[in-house]
């Protein structure tokens, strides 16, 4: 009964909000945005108690030392000192941006600069020439940091055209590619909800 109820109520939630998608009215307008305002709140919860979790985590592993507590503790005061200045001054704020700024933005720019090595040793790997897809991997990577070079035309004058040729017609195409994939995906994963042949919420 639990487990008709909740497909019940999943199914008419999301024919709600499709409906509201396509049709103008105002009654159906009112019950979209109630629904979507519900699930905002749903994650808002989701995102406290996830807090919470994160909290009584990581302060359990401080208080009984399990391994290296450093880690958890940082964790643990930079989340309370972003959330007391947040709550103080705002998210808008002058001290709250500086902090994004001049401590977050550091953090992410070096944890980016580790994942480089990453990225060179995935390249080495998939450049090795054992098929022609990794011939052509390699051709066009080449020619696209080659046009990375300032004054690269003088190597060659058609090498920044080839390279805007590479980025505007096989990569737009490659993206475009993903997009419907990932759109499809989505789609066909709503209507396996909608039509009770998954049901992850029972």
């Amino acid at each position: 009964m639990r487990k008709a109820l909740a497909a019940i109520v999943v199914t008419v939630a999301g024919l709600a909000i499709l409906i509201d998608f396509f049709v103008e009215h105002p009654i159906v307008d009112a019950v979209g945005g109630i629904l979507i305002d519900g699930a905002l709140i749903i994650a808002g919860c989701a995102l406290l108690l996830g807090l919470l979790n994160l909290l009584a985590v990581h302060g359990r592993r401080v208080q009984e030392r399990e391994g290296d507590p450093m880690p958890s503790l940082a964790l643990l005061l930079s989340l309370l000192v972003t959330l007391l200045l947040g709550l103080a001054s705002g998210p808008g704020s002058t001290s709250f941006r500086w902090m994004f700024q001049y401590v977050y933005y550091p953090i992410q720019a070096t944890i980016g600069s580790l994942l480089a090595f990453f990225v060179v040793t995935a390249a080495y790997r998939a450049f090795r020439l054992h098929t022609l897809e990794a011939v052509v991997l390699t051709v066009v990577s080449g020619i696209v940091l080659l046009a990375q070079i300032p004054g690269s035309e003088k190597l060659w004058t058609y090498l920044p055209p080839l390279r805007e040729w590479i980025f505007s017609v096989p990569v737009t195409a490659g993206m475009r590619g993903i997009i419907m994939g990932t759109a499809l995906g989505t789609i066909t994963t709503g209507l396996r909800l909608l039509f009770w042949v998954d049901q992850p919420y029972a």
